[in-house]
C-alpha cells in the first residue's frame, strides 16, 4: 500500500466553475490526506485575486493548483497566462495540474507551453489518480496524461 503521509501538501487549490466537481474533489483530497488545506474557486478571476493578495505570504500560497480549462467567464488558458505574469513575483512556485474532461490534443499541447503545468488528469478526480499524481509530483516525473476512464 502507498504511504501518502510523507507526501502531504500544505495547500491545494481547485479552480473549476463546477461547484459539484469542487465538492467531490475536495472530499477526495481530504479523504486521501493529500493536503492540509484545500481551497476552491468557481471563478478564475477570484482565484487570481487571491493569489495576487498572497504573493508575499509563502505559507498561504498553494503548493498545487488543479485547473479546469473549460470555464465560461475566463477559461483556463487565460488563467494560465495571467498566472504566468505573476510568476516572477512569487516566492513559492505552484505546480499546476489540468483537470479536464476533454481529449483535445491541441489543448494539451497548448497547456504544456506553460512551464507551471505538470500533468493532466481526467475528470472526475479519483483516489487512484490522486495517488498516481502524488508519486509523479514527488519524483518530478515528466507530465503524464491519464487515460480516460472506461464506463
Amino acid at each position: 500500500m502507498y504511504n501518502t503521509n510523507r507526501m502531504k501538501l500544505d495547500f491545494v487549490m481547485f479552480v473549476d466553475d463546477s461547484r459539484i466537481d469542487n465538492i467531490i474533489h475536495r472530499r477526495i483530497v481530504n479523504r486521501a490526506g493529500f493536503a492540509k488545506k484545500v481551497a476552491t474557486f468557481e471563478e478564475p478571476g477570484l482565484a487570481l485575486t487571491f493569489l495576487q493578495n498572497t504573493l508575499r505570504e509563502e505559507a498561504q500560497f498553494p503548493d498545487l493548483i488543479f485547473l479546469d480549462l473549460d470555464m465560461p467567464l475566463m477559461n483556463g488558458f487565460v488563467f494560465l497566462d495571467q498566472y504566468a505574469g505573476m510568476v516572477g513575483d512569487i516566492p513559492k512556485q505552484s505546480k499546476v495540474v489540468i483537470l479536464t474532461s476533454s481529449d483535445e490534443n491541441n489543448e494539451m499541447k497548448r497547456a504544456h507551453q506553460h512551464s507551471q503545468v505538470q500533468a493532466f488528469v481526467r475528470k472526475p478526480l479519483d483516489k487512484k489518480s490522486l495517488i498516481r499524481l502524488m508519486y509523479q509530483l514527488a519524483w518530478s516525473a515528466p507530465p503524464v496524461i491519464q487515460p480516460a476512464q472506461q464506463n
